[in-house]
């Protein structure tokens, strides 16, 4: 770990830098929606805020229910809300990306493109549905290969553009997109590695909230450029560190790990610095698109299309937004409106039954929420269909375990001691039935596979509570196979954190805790606020307890700031409360933060 993490450096030093790496040909462009704002299209956050605002129930506008769905959906990046959508209406989701066939390349895009045509990179990597950036490319060019699908991501040819998360002028690609946020498939992901082991790495218009591509970024050595838009202008170069702050942002501690340059400026103003660095043509002689014509044809696509959806429709989106949220209390009031809308429609009901009973779980309510399931499981084996009646029996089943189990579990409780009660017996019962299910539905399709990797999750988890460390170990063992062959970094790094958790109380001393600590850096660089949050105060308790007393005041300290990002309910104050028993009196997350680098 260097002696400095970074330093100030003069604007004109930064432009010399990325211009030489990339008269080197050393850079592979990374682009995001930053890029076509000033040709009308929205940035993610405003197409999702206009787009709910549209979606809303008319019944619900301007209650407090309606606005808490409008607060949720502005913590809500596009590709998780196309993910809620499509999994509350399937293929009507597809109008609403035509927002996307707006617009005519900026100049930004033909920065790009004039890089390609000079041949100072020969690939750049982008997260945009749109297909602007190919439209410049192809006007100084005439045909430019495009990467938008699994496949195209395996052949020969070398594609000017690489489209991570797909293109509107495929619909296929999106909904692999909007089903696998957080699952990159192996082919891009493959290509995505490489570039990053070989090259160095230019990012523009992109805020790195994506869960598929993040944890990728800590690949390779080579170092990173980061442009963040700002009024200001100044510029600052990272030294190579493995253990950036966390009170920087994300993008920061990926440019801390890489060691590069961290830019805020206009983007106009940096490539046109760097446009003129490298004797490319003034971007102040191409023309922008009439943004204000480009943006109400946006707002109009997306009123369109929400006002076609039904109330049903509009409500179930709606539950699922404030669930992914943490509103519980609110989804599940939602949800119990949208059941009782549904009486002649059984699987469906219970199907958003149990999306409230599951919501009722995670409120801690939980002998409502048992005595929901324990009806909706009688009531889904009566169901005909035999696919939906086992999807609906995993799903019951496995909630109700999960729901048992909390009702003895204080939180990380088995941290202490190990959790001896019937009520986990019963729960592992009901977690081993779901199982059966799943392995049912997972010969139909692919969304079995997820249930069964879940269901050997929860199982882990159930044994790591009465410290039946042999089984708990092989259960997670099973859920870390198939994560891997589905994908999914998240679980995988989940469940690297419960397999090390496993060896620290098994072996103890520091090998064991460099080893669980690695596997939370994981998970913050993934950024899912909950699991990081009780990981670092696992971390935590057991480096106190081993006696590294100094280390586990700064993991409580961090668990702390990753609290901060979630709901207020009595299992985050009790674990909060464990947090600041290792701290004793007097530091605060907001200590640490202020201590944090910018």
């Amino acid at each position: 770990m260097s002696s400095k993490s970074f330093e100030p450096i003069p604007f004109r030093e930064s432009i010399a830098e990325v211009g030489e790496a990339i008269r080197n040909r050393r850079v592979v462009p990374f682009v995001g929606a930053g890029i076509s704002v000033m040709s009308g299209l929205p940035l993610a956050s405003d197409l999702v805020d206009m787009t709910t605002r549209a979606l809303i129930p008319p019944e619900l506008r301007g209650s407090p229910l309606g606005d808490s769905v409008l607060e949720a959906s502005k913590e809500t990046g596009f590709e998780p809300f196309l993910g809620i959508v499509y999994k509350s209406i399937l293929e009507r989701v597809f109008p609403l990306l035509y927002v996307f066939n707006q617009g005519q390349p900026n100049s930004i895009h033909h920065f790009f493109s004039e890089l390609v045509r000079r041949g100072y990179s020969d690939r750049v990597f982008t997260t945009n549905f749109d297909n602007l950036l190919e439209q410049a490319i192809r006007s100084h060019t005439k045909t430019v290969n495009v990467a938008s699908d699994e496949e195209d991501f395996t052949k020969s040819l070398q594609p000017a553009v690489l489209k991570l998360h797909g293109s509107v002028d495929k619909v296929k690609t999106f909904v692999a997109t909007i089903l696998q946020v957080g699952l990159l498939p192996q082919s891009k992901r493959s290509v995505l590695e490489q570039l990053l082991d070989e090259r160095e790495f230019l990012f523009i218009g992109w805020n790195n909230h994506d869960l598929d591509i993040t944890p990728i970024l800590r690949h390779g050595t080579h170092r990173f450029y980061w442009v963040q838009h700002s009024e200001s202008t100044r510029a600052f170069r990272y030294f190579p560190d493995d253990q950036p702050s966390l009170a920087q942002s994300m993008q920061k501690r990926l440019v801390s790990q890489h060691g590069g340059l961290w830019i805020e400026t206009p983007v106009p103003h940096f490539l046109g610095s760097l446009a003129s660095y490298l004797g490319l043509p003034s971007l102040d002689f191409v023309p922008n698109p009439d943004t204000d014509i480009v943006q109400s044809q946006v707002k109009a696509t997306a009123k369109e299309w929400a006002e076609a959806l039904s109330d049903e429709e509009r409500l179930l989106t709606c539950g699922h937004l404030l669930f992914l949220k943490g509103r519980w209390r609110e989804s599940a009031e939602v949800f119990k409106t949208l059941a009782a809308h549904l009486p002649s429609n059984p699987p469906l009901r219970l199907e958003v039954e149990i999306y409230a009973a599951r919501s009722l779980v995670e409120l801690l309510d939980l002998e409502r929420a048992v005595a929901t399931l324990d009806e909706l499981i009688r009531e889904a084996d009566l169901i005909e269909d035999e696919l939906k009646r086992t999807i609906l029996m995993s799903e019951a089943l496995a909630l109700r375990g999960i729901g048992l189990a909390k009702k003895v579990e204080a939180p990380v409780l088995w941290l202490i001691s190990p959790v001896d009660n019937g009520q986990l017996e019963k729960a592992l019962e009901d977690l081993h039935a779901s199982l059966r299910y799943a392995e049912i539905v997972a010969k139909r399709n692919k969304r079995g596979s997820f249930m069964v990797m879940n269901q050997w999750g929860n199982i882990g988890s159930n044994y790591l509570m009465r410290w039946d460390f042999d089984s708990a170990e092989k259960a997670f063992g099973k859920c870390y196979e198939l994560s891997e062959k589905l994908h999914n970094p998240f679980t995988q790094a989940l469940t690297s954190f419960n397999l090390a958790a496993i060896e620290c109380h098994r072996e103890g001393g520091k090998p064991a805790l460099d080893t669980l600590r690695v596997a939370v850096e994981q998970l913050e660089v993934i950024g899912e606020a909950h699991s990081t949050a009780v990981a670092l105060l696992t971390l935590a308790w057991i480096q106190n307890r081993q006696g590294f007393v100094k280390e586990a005041k700064a993991s409580a300290l961090k668990s702390l700031t990753w609290f901060e990002h979630l709901p207020d309910t009595s299992e985050t104050r009790e674990m909060q409360s464990k947090l600041r028993m290792i701290l004793g009196e007097g530091d605060t997350a907001k200590n640490f933060q202020s201590r944090g680098n910018l």
